[in-house]
């Protein structure tokens, strides 16, 4: 799953912003569903987005509805996430 990461508003200042996934509540997909993702994304002066990509995994296993969180933190020179 591909995600972008967009910010609005004034994009002249260099910014970053962390992103890490977790699983999600009742109806989770468990950990050998999805590669846990972490990092950062370094927005350059005037760039407005940013993508990552959190690998699911394929399995024959009927489960219905599964979810995971992608958080989003510690954005950097002012930035409101």
């Amino acid at each position: 799953m591909t995600f972008t990461v967009t910010r609005t508003g004034d994009a002249q200042a260099a910014q970053t912003v962390s992103y890490g996934t977790t699983i999600g509540s009742s109806d989770s997909a468990s950990p050998a569903d999805f590669t846990a993702a972490s990092g950062s994304l370094s927005f350059a002066a005037g760039e407005t987005s940013k993508t990552f990509t959190v690998q699911t995994t394929a399995d024959t296993v009927f489960e219905g509805n599964e979810t995971f969180h992608v958080n989003l933190s510690g954005a950097t020179n002012g930035a409101v996430i």
